[in-house]
């Protein structure tokens, strides 16, 4: 299945290339249908931590996270991918379009990790 259930919603799995290809052929497809100056994404990312939930792809772990480090490593790289993926698809069709995303993430605070920033945001993602 390409959908995981987590926290009462259905969430693809950014863990399966087709997932990415899917998600990304569609925002491809208004790149090629529209005249657009840009296309932007809100805060893509694994969803947030849900109290006694587990977001559920062990299945594609073991099938795609050899020679990652662990799981978080390669959940990262499958959002890399996805964005890396789709910036240069994007730039194939049209050049001029721009990419962005604005994510909420504190990637690491430095109250955990000496190369986190400054915040206190009391949360860490990504």
């Amino acid at each position: 299945s390409w959908v995981v259930p987590y926290g009462g919603k259905l969430y693809y799995n950014p863990g399966l290339p087709e997932v990415r290809r899917f998600v990304q052929d569609a925002m491809l497809d208004a790149v090629r249908r529209y005249d657009i100056d840009a296309v932007h994404w809100d805060d893509y990312f694994y969803p947030y931590p849900v109290a006694g939930q587990t977001f559920d792809d062990d299945a594609e772990f073991e099938r795609y996270g050899g020679g990652f480090a662990d799981r978080a490593a390669w959940r990262r790289d499958n959002i890399d991918r996805l964005v890396r993926e789709t910036a240069e698809r994007i730039r194939q069709i049209k050049p001029h379009v721009r990419f962005g995303i604005s994510p909420f993430a504190v990637w690491r605070n430095a109250a955990t990790d000496p190369l986190g920033s400054d915040t206190r945001a009391g949360v860490e993602t990504y």
